[in-house]
């Protein structure tokens, strides 16, 4: 059956189709609501009227995005038990028509995991709302159920504040309005997709930092950045006022975003400055903790509690987890092997993770390092443990960061096809990677637009000469594009020896190691 994601269970009935009318659709909506099939008539351009073509009705005993969907002579049915199965029900039925026709069939499907993401970074580049709704139907088109949506960092605050304007008003940074953020969430809606918002704290905090340097350890001017990499500036977690300010943002955010969730990051928070900070020291010692990773825990904790206060369960980066007392209600986001142990630990004390390793989920890496095939067949793992039927595993995100992404045509391309692979091994039917490519090849044709980037076939899996020279130019690219001070940062941070070997065993093969190591020797100052 020509869909992705490959369905659970699915067969034709006897040779036939059922012809979908012209101009107006007559849709039973039973207990759901029109949101269930508004994504379906923008797609196929029809008009829903009073009727029977489509007939949808509630199996209670059903997962909440489970579906069965039927095509026979006398129309369509569809059960589930929420209005998001419908959705899912009705883009299969829409990848089954063709012409106006679909095939008599039936379909029962569900998906392995729960949450089928995609994390995507407007903070370092901006990409308009239209374009973040773009990728958000290609999302929705193969089963995708969520946008974390990367809003700020050390490059721009984009989330328009009308408590606090000039976080978003300072440098003419391009932003979101509350209106843009609005349209986004209700377009994702209708599609089934949940928008979790991030605002990454205490670090990556140097747009904000730019209005407020009081908020710093020291106090010193802060600017925006202007490449990728790593600030030793963070947020001064002794400071009280740092907290209001939080709470003040957090109070006028959430209320855009109805998701239950929000990420409040915990990445790359260097801690120089806490160590000589008195007011950090002075927090330390009042709260009893061991050191500065346990301040962070604590900064972190305190603003769970803002969150939970308003309904949010927080999601947050795993090295989060350096803080043994991390909150036990917060979601981990595994990408970087240094945190797979931490992660295992977390997950086996009853604590829930999502997926993001960097190696094979990081779309900005070209993809001569992460390829197409390896998308849709590499094994989940914590370290050398498979980790795919983790009780703790809520499911697979990718990660697209924008440092060296400035327009739509570049952003599409490190998307396109990978993400369509990256779906249908979310939805936990992938097997045969050469059967995937017939259906792939046909949805393309079908249901990628015209005017939206891809890259062609013969770039989806590079090997030999072409594959080295576009991995090993794309880290000459990252190394060349920071600043000094980025790049000791980054090198105090991150072990290089560790980040040299992970990357030599991921990305490269032995004979590639004497050019690898020439250019993380660059990379890393």
């Amino acid at each position: 059956m020509n869909v992705i994601p490959n369905p659970r269970s699915a067969s034709l009935g006897a040779e036939g189709a059922y012809a979908l009318p012209e101009g107006k659709i007559a849709i039973d909506l039973g207990p759901f609501s029109q949101k269930s099939v508004q994504a379906f008539l923008d797609r196929t351009g029809l008009e829903a009227s009073v009727g029977a073509d489509i007939s949808l009705s509630r199996s209670e005993e059903f997962a909440p995005e489970e579906y069965e969907l039927t095509v026979s002579a006398e129309g369509v049915s569809v059960k589930a038990s929420t209005d998001n199965g419908v959705v899912l029900a009705l883009t299969t039925l829409f990848q089954l028509s063709k012409d106006g026709q679909i095939p008599f069939s039936q379909v029962r499907d569900l998906p392995r995991y729960g949450h089928r993401g995609l994390s995507f970074d407007c903070a370092r580049h901006f990409f308009d709302a239209n374009e973040v709704k773009r990728v958000i139907e290609q999302m929705s088109l193969v089963k995708m159920n969520t946008l974390h949506w990367h809003l700020t960092d050390d490059q721009a605050w984009r989330i328009e504040s009308k408590k606090h304007p000039e976080l978003h008003l300072q440098h003419n940074f391009e932003y979101f309005t509350q209106e843009d953020i609005k349209s986004v969430v209700a377009f994702a809606d209708s599609r089934g997709v949940e928008v979790i918002p991030e605002i990454d704290m205490p670090g990556h905090m140097s747009a904000l930092l730019s209005a407020h340097p009081d908020l710093s350890c020291s106090g010193k001017k802060v600017e925006p950045a202007t490449c990728g990499g790593i600030y030793p500036v963070i947020l001064c977690a002794g400071n009280e006022d740092v907290y209001a300010l939080i709470a003040e943002i957090l109070d006028e955010i959430c209320p855009l975003f109805p998701s239950g969730k929000f990420h409040v990051g915990g990445d790359e928070a260097p801690k120089r400055e806490w160590e000589k900070c008195p007011r950090c020291q002075q927090k330390i010692k009042e709260e009893g903790l061991p050191d500065e990773k346990a301040l962070q825990g604590y900064f972190t904790n305190r603003i769970i509690e803002v969150l939970k206060a308003k309904g949010k369960t927080p999601v947050c980066w795993n090295e989060s987890l350096e803080a043994a007392a991390l909150d036990k209600s917060s979601i981990i986001q595994y990408w970087m092997p240094t945190g797979a142990e931490a992660t295992k630990n977390w997950a086996s004390s009853g604590g829930k993770f999502i997926y993001s390793d960097m190696f094979t989920y990081y779309f900005d890496y070209p993809n001569s390092m992460s390829k197409l095939q390896r998308v849709y067949e590499e094994k989940l793992s914590l370290g050398d443990e498979d980790c795919s039927d983790n009780p703790g595993l809520l499911g697979i995100e990718c990660c697209l960061w924008t440092e060296h992404i400035r327009e739509n045509k570049g952003l599409e391309e490190k998307l396109f096809p990978r993400l369509y692979a990256a779906a249908e091994k979310m939805w936990g039917t992938n097997s045969d990677y050469q059967e995937f490519l017939e259906r792939l090849r046909l949805f393309i044709s079908r249901f990628h637009p015209a005017d939206m980037g891809l890259i062609p076939e013969e770039s989806w899996n590079l090997t030999g000469e072409a594959r080295l020279n576009e991995s090993l130019g794309f880290l000459a690219m990252m190394s060349q594009s920071m600043s000094p001070e980025a790049k000791a940062e980054v090198s105090t941070s991150i072990d290089p020896q560790t980040l040299q070997r992970a990357f030599m065993e991921h990305f490269f093969e032995p004979a590639d190691m004497p050019f690898l190591m020439r250019v993380m020797q660059g990379l890393l100052g």
